[in-house]
């Protein structure tokens, strides 16, 4: 605080202290006339004083400048710290207010849908330019771009514009194939329009989108770290862009791009198992890592301790890690068997909720089916609420169909696109509610169908199917090719624009986008 009057003495100045006018924080600034003036009329009477003297309060005057400059450096600096900060909450409370975002990745990996926006299932592009299994989906923030990465060595780059025009057209908008080797890994950078790729080599590449220049590079020591088995990034709010890898030896390692070292490096351990799922909080604030023998370690980033560990109770492989928009205490984690989709409150290593696609007893591991779910991706419900429940969830996975589940109204989730190999005479499906174990679990149960045509639509209006189509009739057409997936689902992704659309991707190196 300055007193208006500054030669009053005030306390904002200090008890007993009455600067001179001009003075700041208590210290006068310098007296030209009295200090340095004075010193040069009494070097007048001695001439071989004069120069040292005019050298004196030369060094003074350019001392006072770099301290000068240098304060308003710091002050520049503090103050663009202050802004990107103002800006990332600004930016947070427009996706809170819109529907907020799910990933981690890596929020480029999960759904960002509105609260309005529920998937309908409808097809509207089928991209087969992959010759090998799509590992990998990732999209760009706030735009229509996302990429693949393939087991055929290469990062695709698509416009899901494209798709939505009179004549689409389904083609590839860029491809990188310069890390040799067969691309495991994916993440989106939202800060510099780039991405992030590693290979079973060992390489890891950071390369622009726009013009597929790489920018940085960075390859693993095979006996040390072997390769990158997941990547995220994540911004710690003061213009530092790091990216975390997980490595087949249990390293986690962040790497700052601005500088070639390492920043920072977690040793996860042999004990806890292969590291397959790595996810980044939405403030940036922790680091979970997802192991093949069901446990979800978590790692403060701010402090780079460890504090918690939450443990499946069959120790069962960890396959996919994703943020819930409404409560960041919280994470959804696709487990091995059963189709299985679990909540966890970190705090508490209380699993609230359970998703379960399987016709095993719920929670009955001992019975586990062989499906699995690879795919996740994560939105708010129509709901304003902030109950870890107000979400859906899109699952894909082995079976090869995709699931929206509400965990707000379990009556609510449907199949939204069905296996391939299940035309035409799609199963019923049911979804309901039970309590086991203290967890609340929304099942799915199938019957099979009763419709032997399409006459039969017609006949049972009341028939609580859930179809793909927005003419039921093309829906159960022996005749029309099958929509959707004919191998395992690998993963999900959603696009912000031109609408929310949703994007999966198989074994087969198909990529699908629906609407």
């Amino acid at each position: 605080g300055v007193s208006p009057n500054p030669g009053t003495g005030g306390d904002d100045w200090g008890r007993g202290a009455t600067p001179s006018p001009g003075g700041i924080g208590g210290v006068a600034p310098p007296n030209n006339s009295g200090s340095v003036e004075g010193s040069a009329s009494s070097a007048m009477s001695t001439p071989s004083n004069r120069g040292n003297t005019a050298t004196a309060a030369a060094d003074t005057i350019m001392l006072m400048s770099d301290c000068e400059l240098a304060n308003r450096q710091v002050l520049e600096n503090r103050f663009r710290q202050h802004q990107s900060i103002l800006a990332r909450n600004r930016l947070q409370q427009a996706i809170d207010s819109t529907g907020g975002t799910a990933s981690g990745a890596g929020g480029a990996r999960g759904c960002s849908p509105s609260p309005a926006w529920e998937p309908e299932g409808v097809l509207v592009g089928h991209l087969h330019e992959h010759t090998a299994r799509v590992h990998r989906l990732c999209a760009m923030e706030n735009t229509s771009l996302f990429a693949s990465a393939s087991q055929d060595g290469t990062v695709r780059i698509w416009d899901a514009n494209k798709t939505e025009r009179e004549y689409p057209v389904n083609r590839s908008r860029g491809v990188y194939g310069r890390l040799g080797a067969p691309v495991r890994s994916l993440a989106a950078c939202p800060t510099q329009n780039s991405l992030a790729a590693g290979a079973l080599n060992g390489n890891i590449h950071v390369f622009r989108i726009d013009k597929l220049s790489m920018q940085c590079d960075r390859l693993l020591d095979k006996d040390e770290d072997g390769y990158a088995v997941d990547l995220v990034f994540y911004d710690t709010g003061c213009g530092e862009t790091v990216v975390v890898y997980g490595s087949v030896t249990g390293g986690v390692v962040g790497w700052d791009l601005r500088q070639p070292g390492t920043a920072w490096r977690f040793n996860n351990g042999p004990k806890n198992g292969l590291i397959t799922s790595l996810l980044v909080d939405r403030d940036s604030n922790f680091l979970c890592v997802g192991t093949n023998k069901g446990l979800i370690s978590c790692y403060d980033l701010r402090f780079q301790l460890p504090f918690k560990h939450i443990k499946h109770e069959q120790g069962s492989h960890i396959r996919r890690l994703a943020s819930n928009p409404c409560n960041s205490s919280t994470v959804l984690a696709a487990v091995t068997g059963n189709n299985e989709v679990a909540l966890w409150a970190l705090d508490s290593n209380y699993r609230i909720q359970t998703l379960w696609a399987s016709p095993k007893q719920p929670l009955k591991h001992k019975e586990a089916s062989s499906k699995n779910i690879n795919g996740l991706c994560v939105g708010r419900c129509g709901g304003a609420g902030d109950s870890s429940t107000d979400v859906f969830v899109i699952t894909g996975g082995s079976d090869c169909c995709l699931r929206y589940w509400n965990l707000q109204q379990p009556s609510a989730s449907r199949v939204l696109v069905h296996a391939a190999i299940d035309h035409p005479n799609y199963p019923d499906t049911f979804f309901r509610e039970v309590n086991v174990k203290d967890t609340t679990v929304i099942v799915e149960d199938r019957q099979p169908s009763h419709r032997k045509d399409t006459s039969s639509l017609n006949a049972s209006p009341s028939t609580p199917w859930v179809m793909s189509s927005n003419n039921p009739a093309d829906l159960y057409d022996p005749h029309r090719p099958p929509p959707g997936h004919k191998d395992t689902i690998t993963d999900l992704v959603s696009v912000e624009l031109p609408q929310k659309l949703l994007v999966s991707a198989d074994a087969m190196g198909v990529v699908k986008i629906w609407k």
